[in-house]
């Protein structure tokens, strides 16, 4: 979060956790719902 935020040029104080979490845990849900299986077979 303070990188995003200097990279931003934002005051990482003004930062949420709580919203940070939640876009991670809605980014991860896109890469868990392929199988690594899937991947393989693709190639």
């Amino acid at each position: 979060m303070h990188e995003a935020a200097l990279k931003a040029a934002e005051d990482p104080d003004r930062l949420s956790f709580l919203h940070s979490v939640r876009v991670v845990q809605r980014r991860l849900a896109r890469y868990a719902a392929i199988r690594p299986s899937a991947e393989k077979s693709s190639a």
